[in-house]
């Protein structure tokens, strides 16, 4: 398989900012789809390759999405999709529900792998308070008997 987009629209896109650097609007597209500066996988591209070649294929779309989950590169799906989406009207309500999706399990990952939260003060504090008001109580009690003798 090659690694050329097969959409029509994005290989357009790709070899018009390839061939014409000079306009703005040119640049901005080759930095959305130039993928020389991120560290993409031979089985990203070929699982993107693949979406794109059979883009109602719902299969293709939950392999690379789960392919990106288990890889930890979510962000390469949501921003393939997210060009899609803007580049690709006919395209971009399917490219929305696999953003809506990736998003969905990038905030489960976080989820799972946030710090549980600190104990809160109100938990120390309590027990050092009464600590110390009986340490003050039994203080006075033993001062008060002592005197008393």
């Amino acid at each position: 398989m090659d690694d050329a987009p097969h959409d029509p629209s994005l290989a357009s896109t790709s070899k018009a900012s390839s061939t014409s650097s000079s306009s703005p609007t040119a640049t901005s597209s080759a930095d959305l789809t130039d993928t020389s500066s991120v560290d993409t996988t031979p089985a990203l591209e070929a699982a993107w390759a693949k979406v794109v070649q059979s883009w109602d294929d719902p299969t293709a779309h939950d392999k690379l999405v789960g392919l990106c989950a288990s890889l930890g590169r979510l962000e390469f799906a949501g921003r393939r999709y997210r060009e899609v989406r803007e580049r690709d009207p006919e395209r971009a309500a399917r490219a929305q529900q696999s953003i809506d999706r990736i998003v969905a399990l990038a905030m489960q990952t976080l989820e799972l792998h946030r710090d549980p939260a600190p104990p809160s003060p109100k938990r120390i504090l309590f027990p050092v308070a009464l600590l110390l008001v009986t340490a003050l109580v039994g203080t006075a009690i033993w001062v008060w008997l002592d005197a008393a003798r």
